[in-house]
C-alpha cells in the first residue's frame, strides 16, 4: 500500500474535461496530449465546446476524424478517454438533431392559466388538457361550461427549452440554440443514444473498454435551459406513473399551483425523479455496461441523491463557487451536500468509486481568472475529506482565443501560469484518489435524506465537530436494500447504530415504522429540527465511534472522515481554514504510535505517543492521513519551532521596475501584468549565523513561488505558509532568487490584483 501511495497508478488520474473549442489540428490535438500525459495526466474527457467552426459538424464525418486522432494518440501513451454525449451541455439533445428530425421529442410541461389570458400558440405542440374553477386558491369542481376570471386552463405544450450548442450563434438565448430534448420519452432517448452513442461505438470500437474507458452525461435538464417559467414536467408517460400513484388532473392541475416543498409537489417530483431514472439515466447506464465502459456525470441537481442510481461511476459538479471557505459556504447551503451526494450514493451502492467536476467559474468575487493554486488545493481537499476519489477539472482550454478565454472560464491547466509544475497537483490528485477508493467509511451515523432533497441545515455543527455522518437514501429503507440486525442496520459494509431523521421529513412516521425493530433493539433513531441543539450534539459524540479526539484553541475549520482501507485504519485529517491548527491528539484504544502519510510531499513519517496523546500542527489548507499502530518508534513528533535572527533580507529585480516589497501592480508598467518576476536575494546582518537550519519566511506572496538555488529550481510554495530551509551555507555562498508567478485575472479580467512579495522576508532559525 505503501508504494501504491507514493506511486499510484494511472487509473487514478486526473480527467479535466479537455475543451474543443476552435479549429482543430491534428498536430496540435497530438501536442496537448503529450503536454498532459508529461504532466501526470493520464486521461481526459473530450468535450466538444461552443467555439467549434460550423465546418465541424457534431457526430459528423469530419468530427470523427478528429476525434480518432485524439484516442490513436491517447493508446499511444498509454491513457484513458472519457467520451462527453453531448454538443456542449445539458445532455440528451445530440446538439439538436434530435428534435431537428423528431419535433414530437422537443421537452415539454404543463402549466395552469386563466382562460381568459391563454392564447392559442400554433407554433409547436400545445393543447388545453384540463379545464377547472378555483375559489381561494383551491379547485372546488370540474369545468362544466362556466366562464369568468375563476376559470382556469392545464395547459400542456414544448417548454420552448434550449441547451448550449458548440457553435457560435447557438449559446443560450440566440437563434440558434438547440432545442431541448423530452428526456422522459423512452422513444426520444433511444434516437438520442442511435446518434450519440451508437454512433461514437461505431467509429471507435476498437477503442471501447481499454482507451475508452466510459461515458460522460452531463445534468440532463427535463425542461431545458431558458424554458418557459412556473411548468413541471409533463407527458403521456410521467402521467400513467402519476395515475399509478392516485394522481388525477385535478390533483395534477393543484400540483402547478402549490408551493415545491408541499406534500403532493414532493410525490409529484418522486414520480418525475423515478421516471427520468427509468427512461434516461436506465437504458444509458445499460448500454455502457454493454460496451464495457462506465456511466459518469451528474444530475441536474446538487442534492438528486436518487438519481445517482444507475451511475457505475456516480458524480457530481462543483461550479460557481456555489461552495468556498468564504462565508461558510463549505458547511452551509444546498451545494455543501454535493460532494457527499456522489460519494455517499458510492458507499451504499458498493461502489468503489465517484467522480466530481470542479473548479469551473469558481473565481473569487466573480474575477473567474484570479482562481488561485490555493484555491485549487482547498476545493481538491473539501471533495476528498467527503470522499470524492476522482477528479474532473473544468477545464484544460484547447485554445484561449478571443472570446474563448471568459467562456466558463479559467482554464486550469495547459494555457494557466501554474502548468509547467502541474505535476505536483496530478500527483496530490492520484494520491488522495487512491487512498480514498475502495474503501468501507466508519461512521455510524446517518442522515435520511430523499431522492431530490439532502437535508443541510443545523449539520455545520457537525462538520465543525469532527463528527462524520453519510446520507442515507430513504428508498433503500423502503425496498429492503437495507439489512437490519439487532442494533444497526448495514448496507454494503457501510454499518449504522444511529440515524438522524428532519423534522421536516414528510414520512416519519413511514420510515420509523420501517426501523421499529431497529430502534427497539437499541439503535438510536433521532428527530432533530434545523438545529443541532447542544444536548443533541453531546449525545452524538457520546455515540460516535471514531477511536481518535482532538483538542485544540479552534476546532471549526477541521475535517475528519474514518475509513478502512485495504483492512488497514486510516483517518483522513483537512484544514479548511487559512492558519495553522496546533492540535492534541488522542486515542483511544491500545495504540503506540501513529504514522502520518502526506499526499501532497508523498512522505510517510513514524511517530510514536506519549501516554495516549501526541500534539500534531495542521498546516492551512493542509489534508493528511493518520494511520494508527500498536508497534514501537522511537521518533517524537514535533512542529518546528522558531525564533527570529538578526538577518536581513534585501531584494533585487530582473528587468522590471520595483524598488523593493509590495504589490507591482501598484507600479504603472505594471499594473495590469500577468506572469513571472524573479528577485534575487541579499542576506545581511549574517556574523551570528550558525550550523542551523533556516527559514525563509515570505509572509504573504500573490499568487505562487519558486526557490531557485543557484540556478537550479529547488522547490514551490503554492500557498501559506510560504517558508522555505535554507541552509547557512545556501545563505552565504550561493545564489538565491525567488520566482513569483500571479494569476491570469490582470491581464485578462483587467483588475489589479495584488502580486508579488508583498511582506518584508524573514529568516528564522529552527530550534531542534
Amino acid at each position: 500500500m505503501e508504494g501504491k501511495f507514493k506511486s499510484p497508478d494511472k487509473e487514478y488520474t486526473p480527467y479535466p474535461f479537455w475543451f474543443w473549442n476552435d479549429e482543430l489540428d491534428e498536430g496540435e490535438i497530438k501536442r496537448q496530449i503529450k503536454e498532459m500525459n508529461d504532466k501526470g495526466v493520464n486521461g481526459f474527457v473530450l468535450h466538444p465546446r461552443i467555439g467549434i467552426p460550423k465546418d465541424i459538424v457534431y457526430l459528423g464525418e469530419k468530427f470523427f476524424h478528429y476525434v480518432k486522432v485524439a484516442v490513436k494518440e491517447a493508446e499511444k501513451l498509454g491513457m484513458r478517454v472519457i467520451l462527453y454525449d453531448e454538443g456542449m451541455y445539458p445532455s440528451g439533445s445530440a446538439n439538436g438533431q434530435v428534435v431537428e428530425k423528431h419535433p414530437e421529442y422537443a421537452s415539454r410541461g404543463i402549466y395552469s392559466i386563466k382562460a381568459e389570458e391563454f392564447k392559442q400558440d400554433n407554433e409547436g405542440f400545445q393543447e388545453i388538457i384540463f379545464k377547472y374553477l378555483i375559489k381561494d386558491g383551491k379547485i372546488i369542481e370540474e369545468y362544466q361550461g362556466h366562464s369568468g376570471n375563476n376559470l382556469y386552463y392545464l395547459v400542456h405544450e414544448d417548454s420552448k427549452g434550449t441547451i448550449r450548442g458548440i457553435h457560435y450563434g447557438e449559446d443560450d438565448g440566440e437563434e440558434n440554440a438547440p432545442a431541448s430534448v423530452d428526456l422522459l420519452n423512452k422513444k426520444a432517448i433511444k434516437y438520442f443514444m442511435l446518434l450519440t452513442h451508437e454512433s461514437y461505438y461505431e467509429n471507435l470500437k476498437e477503442f471501447f473498454g481499454s482507451t475508452i474507458v466510459g461515458f460522460f452525461t452531463d445534468e440532463p435538464d427535463i425542461l431545458g435551459r431558458n424554458a418557459q417559467k412556473n411548468m413541471l414536467p409533463f407527458n403521456d408517460e410521467l402521467y400513467k406513473k402519476l395515475s399509478e400513484e392516485g394522481f388525477d388532473l385535478k390533483d395534477i392541475a393543484l400540483a402547478t399551483l402549490e408551493e415545491k416543498d408541499s406534500l403532493l409537489n414532493q410525490k409529484y417530483a418522486k414520480c418525475v425523479t423515478d421516471l427520468l431514472s427509468e427512461n434516461y439515466y436506465q437504458p444509458i447506464s445499460n448500454w455502457c455496461k454493454e460496451h464495457n465502459i462506465f456511466l459518469t456525470g451528474h444530475p441536474h441537481g446538487s442534492d438528486d441523491l436518487g438519481l445517482q442510481e444507475h451511475f457505475q461511476i456516480p458524480g457530481q459538479d462543483t461550479v460557481w463557487r456555489w461552495v468556498a471557505p468564504e462565508n461558510k459556504l463549505n458547511v452551509t447551503g444546498t451545494h455543501s451536500t454535493l460532494a457527499k451526494c456522489s460519494s455517499d450514493a458510492a458507499r451504499h451502492k458498493g461502489i468503489g468509486r465517484n467522480s466530481n467536476e470542479v473548479f469551473g467559474c469558481c473565481g473569487k468575487d466573480g474575477i473567474q481568472w484570479s482562481l488561485s493554486p490555493t484555491d485549487m488545493k482547498w476545493y481538491l481537499n473539501w471533495l476528498f475529506i467527503r470522499g470524492v476519489n476522482m477528479i474532473i477539472p473544468h477545464a484544460f482550454f484547447y485554445s484561449i482565443r478571443g472570446e474563448r478565454k471568459h467562456e466558463r472560464a479559467p482554464d486550469v491547466g495547459l494555457n494557466n501560469l501554474w502548468w509547467d509544475k502541474y505535476h505536483y497537483f496530478s500527483q496530490f490528485i492520484k494520491r488522495c484518489s487512491y487512498m480514498f477508493s475502495d474503501v468501507v467509511n466508519q461512521t455510524n451515523i446517518c442522515i435520511i435524506a430523499q431522492a431530490d432533497f439532502m437535508p443541510h441545515q443545523g449539520l455545520d455543527t457537525l462538520y465543525e465537530n469532527q463528527i462524520e455522518f453519510n446520507y442515507l437514501l430513504d428508498d433503500y429503507v423502503f425496498d429492503n436494500k437495507v439489512t437490519i440486525h439487532s442494533s444497526f442496520i448495514e448496507i454494503n459494509k457501510q454499518a449504522y447504530d444511529t440515524v438522524l431523521i428532519p423534522e421536516t421529513y414528510l414520512k416519519i412516521d413511514l420510515i420509523k415504522d420501517k426501523l421499529k425493530e431497529f430502534e427497539a433493539a437499541g439503535g438510536q433513531l433521532i428527530i432533530y429540527n434545523n438545529e443541532i441543539s447542544d444536548s443533541l450534539l453531546e449525545k452524538l459524540k457520546d455515540r460516535y465511534t471514531a477511536d481518535i479526539q482532538f483538542k485544540g484553541e479552534n476546532l471549526s475549520n477541521i475535517r475528519l472522515s474514518h475509513f478502512k482501507k485495504e483492512g488497514t485504519e486510516f483517518y483522513a485529517l483537512s484544514n479548511e481554514g487559512f492558519s495553522s491548527e496546533n492540535l492534541e491528539v488522542t486515542f483511544n484504544s491500545n495504540i503506540n504510535s501513529f504514522e502520518i502519510w502526506d499526499p501532497w510531499e508523498g512522505t510517510i513519517n513514524h511517530y510514536k505517543l506519549v501516554g495516549s496523546q501526541s500534539e500534531f500542527t495542521i498546516q492551512a489548507n493542509q489534508l493528511v492521513f493518520i494511520k494508527p499502530s500498536v508497534e514501537e518508534s522511537e521518533e517524537v513528533y514535533e512542529s518546528n519551532r522558531t525564533e527570529e535572527t538578526s538577518v536581513d533580507v534585501s531584494i533585487k529585480h530582473t528587468d522590471q521596475p520595483l524598488s523593493d516589497f509590495g504589490s507591482w501592480t501598484e507600479t504603472e508598467e505594471l499594473a495590469f501584468y500577468s506572469g513571472s518576476i524573479q528577485y534575487t536575494l541579499a542576506f545581511h546582518n549574517t556574523d551570528d549565523l550558525s550550523d542551523n537550519h533556516y527559514l525563509l519566511d515570505l509572509g504573504r506572496v500573490k499568487e505562487f513561488v519558486t526557490l531557485i538555488i543557484d540556478g537550479k529550481e529547488s522547490d514551490t510554495k503554492f500557498w501559506a505558509p510560504y517558508c522555505f530551509t535554507l541552509t547557512k551555507e545556501d545563505m552565504l555562498n550561493s545564489e538565491i532568487q525567488l520566482e513569483v508567478t500571479n494569476t491570469l485575472a490582470n491581464k485578462y479580467d483587467r483588475i489589479k490584483l495584488e502580486s508579488g512579495l508583498i511582506d518584508k522576508i524573514k529568516v528564522l532559525k529552527v530550534i531542534s
